[in-house]
């Protein structure tokens, strides 16, 4: 198996190096992803209103929800290819990719139709305001149109991180997400075709990514290589695939269920609090996306360790993303929350909006490296083979502790307010890192043991 040029070593050297080499790409990736997406916010609401903010923003738990459990599959895509990859499997890394493609043509039918039938009905039953529910409506429909190249590109990417290869998606996202954002502009403030138009180019960047992605594993030269006649589904890394993508996918679906209910919530509280709240998801997702990259480089650092049998450089990596973890949460929360009124006006300048999206911002925004961790736990988890436990772990954790304070905390009168609603953040970030820990250590010992 030949080792492309410019990829990281997970299994040797020094690790904290080639872990930060390995996710810097990764957590520009995911900034630019979220800097595209604050872009459709921020062109709805100069050239719009403040319900298509409301109306783009309030849509972003519901497609977390219904995609996430399809991306779940693409841990299970990396690693498979990750321990192929640590073992110098040659015939399970090949089977993965050609395994993968298909697979993801196929979830991205499933999501067009039930996205495109269902986007409704998943509205209403979500409590969204009716002065923005046909906005909500037609955002949702046209980006679902889009699911097929979403998938090919997440399955891909997959592929190419577990080769130690994260610099590409980063210079496939900048190429999709400039052309995202000359749409948005051209179609919005030009056409004035609102929430359409952000949808429409959303689409289009999408179609983008996945064509590029496709030419680069085209044309690598290792097993990773895709060749379309040889693309076929092996059923039993199929099977290894689901075992573990899809309790990492029901995991991401959980957490997309509590926010749901919590945005159900925020949305009984009228469009003000929606529009509010749906700015400070987007500043929100700044202080997110960096610490969970440390997710995806511990899921492919421990995957590929498993496959080479290296057990206690597991221990090293999971505290080496910890540590990496709370240095740049604490160096993001912090500003977040002392800039928030500020950062917030960049999206809104209605008074009503952005006194709700502080409230939402002051919950929790100097706790969010908890977050990180519950991400680098679970990436461990997943690097192991342990999708399953970290599924459970976070049904407990994460969607029963928001929907118990939801049911009661939300509804005592004194605490009825955003503000309270996302105080259950930080209490299920902690209860979760724990547990999430505690299981690790567990797994990790009978691990060794059997090896023995």
């Amino acid at each position: 198996m030949l080792k492309r040029s410019g990829s990281v070593d997970m299994i040797s050297g020094p690790l904290l190096k080639n872990i930060v080499k390995f996710t810097f790409p990764i957590i520009v990736m995911n900034i630019l992803q979220l800097g595209f997406n604050a872009a459709d916010l921020i062109v709805v609401g100069r050239f719009g209103s403040s319900h298509s903010v409301g109306a783009v923003g309030s849509t972003t738990p519901l497609i977390s929800l219904i995609i996430g459990m399809f991306i779940g599959l693409s841990v299970g895509v990396g690693v498979s290819a990750a321990q192929g990859l640590g073992a110098h499997d040659r015939e399970k890394t090949v089977k993965t990719v050609q395994t993968a493609f298909p697979t993801a043509f196929i979830c991205g039918l499933i999501l067009t139709v039930a996205g495109v039938l269902l986007s409704r009905v998943f509205l209403k039953l979500m409590n969204t305001p009716d002065d923005i529910l046909e906005l909500s409506a037609l955002y949702l429909r046209i980006v679902f149109l889009g699911s097929v190249p979403n998938m090919i590109y997440v399955f891909g990417a997959a592929l190419l991180r577990a080769g130690g290869d994260t610099k590409r998606p980063l210079y496939f996202l900048i190429a999709s997400g400039i052309l995202n954002v000359i749409l948005n502009v051209v179609l919005v403030a030009v056409f004035s075709l609102d929430v359409a138009g952000v949808a429409i180019a959303t689409v289009v960047s999408q179609a983008a990514s996945a064509v590029l992605v496709i030419i680069a594993l085209t044309n690598r030269e290792d097993d990773l290589r895709l060749v379309f006649k040889e693309m076929k589904i092996d059923k039993k890394t199929l099977w290894f695939m689901i075992r573990v993508g899809l309790p990492a996918g029901i995991q991401g679906a959980l957490y997309s269920t509590a926010n749901v209910i919590l945005q159900a919530a925020v949305n009984s509280l009228g469009a003000d609090a929606v529009a509010g709240c749906a700015a400070a998801s987007s500043i929100e997702g700044f202080i997110w996306i960096g610490t969970f990259s440390f997710n995806q480089t511990a899921v492919n650092f421990v995957g590929q360790n498993v496959g080479a049998k290296k057990y206690a450089r597991i221990n090293k990596v999971f505290a080496t993303c910890c540590l990496c973890v709370l240095a740049l949460g604490l160096s993001v929360d912090i500003p977040c929350f002392i800039f928030k009124e500020k950062l917030l006006r960049i999206y809104l300048d209605d008074a009503s909006c952005i006194y709700y999206g502080i409230q939402k911002l002051s919950a929790f925004s100097l706790t969010y490296f908890f977050c990180g961790l519950c991400d680098a736990a679970n990436g461990v988890l997943q690097g192991l083979g342990r999708s399953f436990t970290g599924m459970l772990i976070s049904l407990v954790g994460i969607c029963g502790v928001r929907v118990l304070w939801t049911a009661t905390v939300f509804n005592i009168p004194a605490y009825h307010n955003v503000f309270w609603l996302y105080v259950s953040y930080p209490v299920s970030w902690i209860l979760t890192f724990t547990a999430a820990t505690a299981a690790y250590l567990v797994i990790k010992k009978k691990l060794v043991k059997n090896a023995l």
